[in-house]
């Protein structure tokens, strides 16, 4: 395509010089009215138009480059997850779903397989079986015991990376194949330059042969098969038969007419004294070498293995940096009969020099204005990314003595605080960098339910919720990949602290903890305190006698306590002075009413007792019943107590707030196959006594949320569990889940050989063997046991009354 000189001109550019001056001159003739009318070039006036609008040019071909070029930094690259954006090859394939999609991700995956087939189980949904063969030339160092029990313990592993919520893996079967020798002599062309990689080719194509075809054919296919390469002449002597080193089989292949074994696959030599295959060139047989043909074979066996998913799309943009802050004064661009260049000789008549400080005083607006836009275009790298580093989202930039010569003259001595004092009137920060964070999720087609948490804001005031929101969105675009393209994933088995995409996605929807290393419960028993109904504090020693019958007119008496201000901070030593000071924390409890109530201002009065000058304070329980709380000779200084009181025990409902999420097919006894109770179903578990979890509205919500966010073939039930039955439930599931990842690091699945056959050693398998390695231990069935028992007790534990899901469909 021949490249032409567009015929648009300047003038229908809205952003050309042209433009810019013609509509500064409107304006100029609007504002003026009669009063002005000469707009000759001459004029001062039109003279300062035409450089700031020549200056306002070059802003905006700064504001022109590619996306690329503000993200790139000063070393010339783009730091792709500081930007929130994800490699397409981590966020574009989907997770396994299906049978072929495990057969290739396990592929792809572990080198060490020749073929896996994996199966759903007939009688229980939601389990997997794999059979499985080994490549041949891949650890043949190691005996086939060693080999099967290595390959599946790798296949469980892999599995587990992937494992898809609700779901399960059965049996791993390792088929161990029976070795055959390739005998032949071929003729070959004689323009092969590398026999060996011929040879290489020989033996791949018949190790495919083998594994696909060649219960379906004779031998006669395999040699057609070969005489149809372009470089084979010839073949006599054909033939395959049971590989030295190994118990002959009875059907091994020898003559064209037999039938080969079930699992039979090739025997790739490994030794000189291996190669039972023979090439001649011109009559003469050539010379192999077996390491070179094992390290052709192998690579035409990763040719044909599935290739991991978006391989291609490696290459990312890449942009230029520029300094986009750098700014030089619009003052440079005018005439030299103004003076108004840096450097220039100063020694004028006062009253010239006091006009050309005038005017530099004036024209100082427009600089100012523009370095600010500079400065911004520059930190667009900064503004568009994940980090929370800062307050302001516009910028500010001093002109300094090179830029604009005594500047000082012209700036106030605090014009940096001046100046963002001024920006700061316009600068929502929150408010803007959540903007930019919805955009980033946006391009995944995510959203976060802001909605949802200002409508049940109770721990802060609207700006805090406003930085809460902030580090979410933050949290979801650092793992925009876990959260997204495997939202549905269950935790790795073999990790007992792993949460799952699934459940790190509910958890940080809802604005949760997302961390099982510690229990959430622990928050509150680490003060030595438990959470107890508010009729068992009140019969209890404690309540008796720190709950008061208050009736006018000490009511009226009593004064609100003032709103708690958003910059508190609480240390560690003051926590420990306000659980030893609060006498209603007596018998190491804590009521309900407390934890809930106490973080809001309006359920606090003070009370003045004139008889010994102090000040009470007391918390409203119910009805005319108030929970007395401390007392100080100072009013200030209790009010000051009960603020850090307030945040004390909003983070305790705050850091309390959490969720496991429990598939019932991993509770299945081992012995079951009755699937019904178990399969497709999800128990999600969250605490039930916290200020916001005890609100039946953002139950009803948070649950909806959650099944909007669940796979949908899956019977979600959600439990909201008071303190004690989800301390005990939280214990059994972390031990469990510490159990469950013993259990799992063992070899899963069944025999690593087919009923009927001996094994390389000549042994026979014995039925029923549970492991690709060693049958089970006794310390093995004995944690396979215990850990079945803590999978009985966590369902029986989800029946309980206090589950107020309603019960489960089991």
């Amino acid at each position: 395509m021949p490249v032409t000189i567009s015929k648009r001109g300047n003038r229908d550019n809205p952003d050309s010089f042209e433009q810019l001056f013609q509509l500064g001159l409107t304006y100029i003739q609007q504002l003026s009215g009669h009063i002005w009318t000469d707009y000759n070039t001459h004029d001062p006036g039109v003279t300062i138009l035409e450089q700031v609008c020549f200056a306002l040019t070059d802003l905006i071909y700064r504001s022109d480059f590619t996306v690329a070029d503000y993200l790139t930094g000063p070393d010339g690259t783009i730091d792709y997850p500081r930007q929130g954006l994800a490699h397409p090859a981590e966020i574009l394939p989907a997770m396994p779903q299906q049978g072929e999609d495990y057969r290739r991700w396990l592929l792809a995956a572990l080198p060490e397989l020749a073929h896996i087939s994996v199966q759903p189980d007939p009688a229980q949904n939601g389990i997997w079986h794999i059979n499985a063969r080994l490549n041949p030339v891949h650890q043949q160092n190691l005996s086939d015991t060693e080999r099967a029990a290595q390959a599946a313990t790798a296949i469980a592993a892999a599995y587990q990376q992937v494992r898809q919520t609700g779901e399960d893996l059965g049996q791993i079967q390792i088929i161990t194949d029976i070795p055959l020798t390739l005998n032949a002599t071929i003729d070959i062309s004689d323009e092969i330059h590398d026999p060996n990689a011929l040879a290489a080719m020989i033996y791949h194509q018949a190790s495919q042969w083998l594994l696909k075809d060649a219960q379906a054919a004779h031998l006669t296919a395999l040699s057609a098969r070969l005489l149809a390469m372009t470089d084979i002449h010839h073949i006599t002597d054909f033939s395959l038969s049971a590989a030295e080193n190994h118990p002959a089989q009875p059907n091994s292949a020898e003559n064209e007419n037999q039938t080969l074994p079930e699992h039979a696959c090739l025997f790739i030599p490994e030794h000189p004294s291996d190669l039972k295959l023979t090439l001649r060139q011109h009559g003469n047989a050539v010379m192999l070498d077996t390491a070179d043909i094992r390290l052709y074979y192998q690579q035409l066996e990763d040719k044909t293995r599935p290739a991991a998913q978006n391989d291609a799309m490696q290459t990312l943009p890449a942009g230029t940096f520029y300094d986009l802050a750098q700014y030089e004064s619009v003052q440079d661009l005018f005439p030299r009969t103004y003076h108004l260049s840096a450097g220039h000789p100063v020694r004028y008549h006062p009253r010239q020099q006091a006009e050309r400080h005038q005017l530099r005083s004036y024209l100082l607006l427009f600089d100012q204005l523009m370095a600010n836009f500079c400065a911004d275009l520059s930190q667009i790298r900064d503004l568009f990314s994940t980090q929370i580093n800062t307050t302001h989202s516009y910028q500010t930039q001093l002109l300094n003595d090179q830029q604009f010569s005594h500047i000082t003259q012209h700036y106030p001595t605090d014009i940096r605080q001046r100046l963002r004092r001024l920006q700061d009137q316009f600068d929502d920060y929150p408010e803007r960098k959540g903007r930019i964070f919805d955009y980033l999720l946006a391009l995944y087609g995510e959203s976060y339910p802001d909605a949802f948490h200002q409508q049940f804001n109770i721990y802060g005031s609207a700006k805090t919720l406003q930085w809460q929101l902030l580090h979410h969105k933050q949290k979801f675009l650092c793992q925009i990949v876990p959260l997204t393209a495997r939202r549905g994933q269950g935790p790795n088995l073999h990790q007992p602290h792993d949460p799952g995409g699934y459940a790190r996605r509910l958890s940080l929807l809802l604005g949760l903890r997302a961390d099982e290393k510690e229990t959430y419960s622990r928050t509150i028993t680490q003060y030595l305190l438990n959470v107890v109904s508010d009729e068992h504090y009140a019969d209890s020693p404690a309540g008796k006698k720190m709950l008061f019958q208050l009736q006018e007119p000490l009511l009226s008496a009593m004064t609100p306590l003032p709103e708690r201000p958003d910059n508190l901070r609480l240390t560690g030593q003051q926590t420990r002075q306000i659980r030893a000071s609060v006498m209603a924390f007596g018998d190491q409890t804590i009521a309900e009413t407390l934890l809930r109530k106490g973080i809001t201002h309006h359920e606090y009065r003070i009370l003045q007792r004139t008889q010994n000058g102090e000040y009470q304070l007391f918390l409203h329980f119910s009805g005319t019943q108030w929970l007395y709380i401390g007392r100080q000779r100072k009013k200030s200084k209790l009010i000051e107590f009960c603020h850090y009181l307030q945040q004390w025990l909003m983070r305790l409902n705050r850091e309390s707030e959490g969720l496991y999420v429990v598939e019932h097919l991993l509770l299945r006894p081992a012995d079951t196959t009755d699937p019904g109770p178990y399969a497709h179903q999800i128990s999600v578990v969250l605490p039930g006594f916290t200020a916001r979890h005890q609100q039946p509205l953002f139950r009803q919500q948070a649950e909806a949320l959650i099944r909007s966010n669940s796979p949908a073939h899956l019977l979600i039930h959600v439990h909201w569990l008071s303190f004690y039955p989800f301390k005990a439930f939280e214990a059994l599931y972390l031990e469990w889940r510490t159990h469950k990842a013993r259990c799992s690091g063992q070899s899963q699945g069944g025999d690593p050989f087919p009923q009927g056959q001996q094994s390389p050693q000549g042994q026979q398998s014995p039925q029923g063997r549970q492991s690709a390695q060693a049958p089970q231990s006794d310390a093995a069935q004995q944690e396979q046991s215990y850990c079945d028992a803590l999978a009985k007790r966590l369902l029986e534990c989800l029946h309980q009354p206090d589950s107020e899901e309603g019960g489960l469909i089991l």
